[in-house]
Parts: structure tokens; sequence; C-alpha cells
């Protein structure tokens, strides 16, 4: 969640520490999610960013806070995960320079 007095952009870096333990990497936003009925608990606004984690830092990922259990995936496999409402959406695929594909994981704040 945004706090107040903080804007979405630190709020997803804080939520990256909070739920991952990583911290001090690449973060940029790249969109905003707000149809109505898009989850079902409530009317959520979610400002989407994807993070740019070198290998090193992911080495010390924990569930730290609030998540009990952080994994990481392979493309397949992430392609295949049952997701809730519209996260689907909230996965952005690209290529790196090779033409790889690289899964850019969504933060949601």
């Amino acid at each position: 969640m945004v706090n107040p007095n903080k804007t979405a952009f630190e709020c997803a870096k804080r939520e990256l520490m909070e739920e991952n333990d990583v911290e001090n990497i690449h973060l940029e936003h790249f969109g905003v999610y707000n149809k109505p009925g898009r989850d079902l608990r409530s009317w959520i606004i979610s400002n989407a960013h994807f993070a740019i984690v070198s290998e090193h830092n992911l080495t010390y990922r924990q569930a730290n806070v609030d998540a009990s259990d952080v994994q990481l995936f392979s493309i397949k496999e992430v392609l295949n995960l049952d997701l809730v409402f519209d996260h689907a959406q909230l996965i952005l695929i690209k290529r790196d320079s090779k033409g790889e594909a690289v899964i850019l994981s969504v933060l949601g704040s």
C-alpha cells in the first residue's frame, strides 16, 4: 500500500525490501492498473513497477516481513501459473540483447 507521505515509487522500493529482502536495484514504473472490478476484494489501483536485479542480489533473497515465501520461476513456469485477478497482465516479458526472454516481475504498490 502507498503511504500518504511517500510516492508510489518509494513504496515499491519499500515493498521489494519488505517482501524479498532485496534492495539497491534498478526499479522502473511501467503502468497503472485501475479497471473497476479487477480485484474482487475492493477497487484497487496498482502502480506497476519492474526491477532489474542481478543474480548476485537474488542469492540473498528471503521472505521478509509480510511474505511467507519467495521463489524464482523459469519463464515457462511463470506462463503456466494460475494467477489471481488480472495479475497475468502485470508480467512483462522482454528480450535481452542476446535475444533471450527475460521476465520482468512486477511490484504492485
